[in-house]
């Protein structure tokens, strides 16, 4: 059965979201966590048309793997959030957006952005701005970026384990 505790880090293109996970993924992992990161797309990406990997899954191979000396990269038809780590099992599933998921989440922001009143389950903001920031908007707290430590902390203490996403 999966451990895995999963936590958002969503917000608009260009907000910070990928450097914020990496820093992240980076702290969790100097803390001696195990960490899947995940990135949400809107597009299916599959292996170039020609490649051995495309070939067979073309022929119908319900997952092709390219093994390489100290990597490898999976293909397979999508699966939902929670059976990730049945294939990656780790303490902590950490996904690049999904805005619309029912997953706690940090929202990465400026200051000048309007709070999105359609996306649930906002634990705190992070912005990347420099200067006085209020502590709370919209009774969440503000965060910055170059804060890992605190951001991380909300993580361990706001994650929900895998098992109780609604898909």
């Amino acid at each position: 059965m999966p451990r895995t505790k999963v936590f958002a880090i969503s917000g608009f293109s260009k907000s910070g979201k990928t450097t914020l996970m990496a820093s992240v993924v980076s702290e969790l992992k100097r803390r001696g966590f195990s960490v899947i990161a995940v990135k949400h797309t809107h597009q299916n990406i599959l292996p170039p048309i020609g490649t051995d990997t495309r070939t067979q899954l073309d022929a119908g191979a319900d997952c092709t793997v390219l093994l390489g000396p100290e990597m490898m990269t999976i293909a397979r038809p999508s699966v939902g959030i929670s059976q990730i780590p049945r294939t990656c099992d780790a303490d902590f599933m950490i996904i690049e957006g999904m805005k619309y998921a029912d997953i706690p989440r940090i929202w990465c922001m400026s200051m000048d952005e309007d709070v999105p009143t359609e996306v649930k389950n906002i634990e705190a903001f992070v912005t990347r701005e420099d200067g006085d920031l209020p502590q709370k908007i919209h009774g969440f707290r503000v965060l910055r970026s170059n804060d890992v430590r605190s951001v991380v902390e909300l993580i361990l203490h706001r994650a929900i384990p895998i098992e109780s996403i609604n898909e």
